[in-house]
């Protein structure tokens, strides 16, 4: 994908400069969208999300600032070349603070030079695009089939946002296996998979439909528990440790695991939950192996 495969939005209250980059840019891009200020700016943008954004910072209603700083808010990725008359450290200074993505000087347009930031732009965004869709298309972890950190990061996000909107509640059960590389000393490899395999199907059984299983690290795996307050996380960790206690994974060895469990408050971030389910089980860890905190 090149310049030719992109959308942008040309925003400018002059209508000669947008005539002027209309012709300029028809046969470099795929589609150019136009518009004569902020609001009209942001109407398309919202309607067609274009991939590359320039307008002017000097508009009538709502100028190139106020409409970056809306549009950045929700869309930090999008590029956005803001153009300006102004050369002094204060207009800088709100192109920094506001995250522009890069700033051309008037009263010329160097179009060259905005056609050469564009494909610059435009390589970025490629790149972007593969990435997600690589990460995307990799959402389970190969041997256990359970979610990847990818995939569970991602459901965190979601449940954290149901939590900010809507005032839901949701818990983390993090899960760590206590001394595997003894498996991987007395055993070797082949029959640690064999074990995390097994791990995994046992966790899965004791969940519901809405719940969320996924491999953390290389020894710990996350639940995630829509709904449920910490008491009833417990109830579940409490059985899964049963069970797991029951279970003979390989010539009848059986295995220890420790629990964290963290519940999300509103005020939470996605990394304050991590942290204080990790904090949780390393406590667990220090009292003793095969314990739920």
């Amino acid at each position: 994908m090149d310049l030719r495969d992109m959308s942008i939005l040309f925003v400018d209250d002059n209508i000669d400069l947008r005539q002027s980059f209309d012709f300029f840019m028809r046969d470099n891009i795929k589609k150019l969208y136009l518009a004569k200020d902020g609001i009209e700016g942001l109407e398309i943008f919202y309607s067609y999300k274009p991939d590359i954004i320039i307008a002017d910072v000097n508009m009538p209603i709502l100028n190139g600032f106020e409409m970056s700083k809306i549009i950045k808010k929700g869309n930090l990725d999008t590029p956005i070349i803001l153009i300006s008359a102004y050369k002094d450290t204060n207009t800088l200074e709100k192109a920094i603070d506001i995250k522009i993505d890069t700033f051309v000087s008037k009263p010329v347009i160097n179009t060259s030079l905005i056609l050469q930031k564009l494909e610059t732009f435009a390589k970025k965004i490629t790149n972007n695009k593969n990435t997600k869709q690589f990460l995307k298309m990799n959402t389970i972890d190969e041997l256990t089939g359970l979610n990847n950190r990818y995939k569970i990061n991602e459901v965190l996000s979601n449940e954290k946002n149901r939590n900010s909107r809507f005032g839901t509640y949701f818990s983390i059960i993090l899960i760590s296996i206590d001394n595997i590389k003894n498996i991987n000393n007395t055993s070797g490899y082949s029959r640690r998979n064999q074990f995390l395999i097994e791990f995994a199907n046992i966790i899965l059984s004791g969940l519901r439909i809405k719940d969320v299983a996924g491999r953390w690290t290389e020894e710990e795996f996350i639940i995630i528990l829509p709904e449920t307050d910490r008491s009833n996380a417990s109830i579940l960790a409490e059985y899964l440790k049963k069970k797991i206690k029951l279970y003979s994974f390989y010539e009848d060895a059986k295995q220890n695991i420790s629990f964290g469990i963290a519940q999300c408050k509103s005020d939470d971030n996605i990394k304050d939950i991590i942290k204080k389910a990790d904090e949780a089980l390393c406590k667990v860890k220090k009292l003793g192996k095969s314990q739920e905190k």
